[in-house]
């Protein structure tokens, strides 16, 4: 899909929401995560997917099930674990997929650590506020609200990560690399991206968390991801893979098929 229709049919799918949001007085729902990310920066089409967030967890898949039969005439898939209820927006244009949850989706926020650390800093142990956190660093954290159309930054970290251009984790940067070895390689990526400095914190936490990756992640999953920063620029990619200690998976024989576009 070219960049124009994509941006179209986000477009069109955000206004269904608000729609929905409105015609039914609901208050309570929130665009969330890289959605919010990629407006921000004004790359929408950049978009893949779109999450929304209820302020109450036990909305969510309530929610869901409404905008599927009640505006797009169909039913959503549940995924009874998390609670959470996801729909395809389809048009001529193309197929945005739009998820409702309640609390965050990741299961390391279930941890009892993880919870603990928010209660010792004040962190609100709520549906929103749990789905926020699971988002890994603090460019994720910006919400959209469905019933003003207003963005919001409710942990008052994103904007200042976002001017500072810093990759910064949530949750203390050792305790998200222990529970989520993918932020090492989220992390590369997103400075490739958009031209960020890791924080200092997460950094470290990288390097000395860098041998979870395989206890944690299949090879090929990692050469996956490690595919997707070569793919934003090769160069850099490399050099920032051999500073954490990732170098050995250029080696996978496997490599070329999915850096020559087979299997992604």
């Amino acid at each position: 899909m070219d960049p124009a229709s994509k941006e179209i049919l986000i477009d069109e799918a955000v206004a269904k929401l608000t729609h929905f949001a409105k015609l039914y007085g609901i208050r309570s729902l929130f665009i969330v995560g890289g959605f919010c990310r990629d407006k921000y920066f004004n790359q929408i089409e950049e978009v893949n997917d779109i999450d929304v967030a209820s302020a109450f967890g036990e909305q969510a898949m309530q929610l869901g099930n409404l905008f599927a039969s009640e505006v797009l005439h169909t039913s959503p898939k549940i995924y009874k674990r998390s609670g959470a209820a996801a729909v395809n927006y389809t048009t001529d244009l193309g197929t945005i997929k739009i998820e409702f949850q309640g609390n965050s989706i990741v299961p390391y926020m279930y941890n009892q650590e993880v919870r603990n650390w928010m209660h010792a800093n004040d962190v609100d142990d709520v549906p929103l506020m749990h789905n926020i956190y699971g988002r890994d660093f603090t460019i994720n954290a910006l919400i959209l609200s469905l019933n003003d159309g207003v963005m919001y930054d409710p942990t008052d970290l994103a904007v200042p990560s976002l001017e500072k251009k810093k990759i910064i984790s949530l949750l203390p940067a050792d305790m998200l690399v222990k529970y989520n070895p993918l932020s090492i390689l989220r992390a590369i990526r997103f400075a490739l991206t958009y031209d960020f400095l890791i924080h200092p914190e997460m950094r470290t936490a990288m390097k000395e968390g860098v041998g979870l990756l395989p206890k944690s992640l299949s090879e090929e999953r990692i050469v996956k991801e490690i595919v997707r920063i070569l793919k934003i620029d090769a160069e850099e990619g490399i050099e920032m893979l051999q500073k954490f200690n990732l170098a050995q998976y250029l080696l996978v024989p496997d490599i070329k098929k999915y850096l020559d576009g087979e299997n992604e």
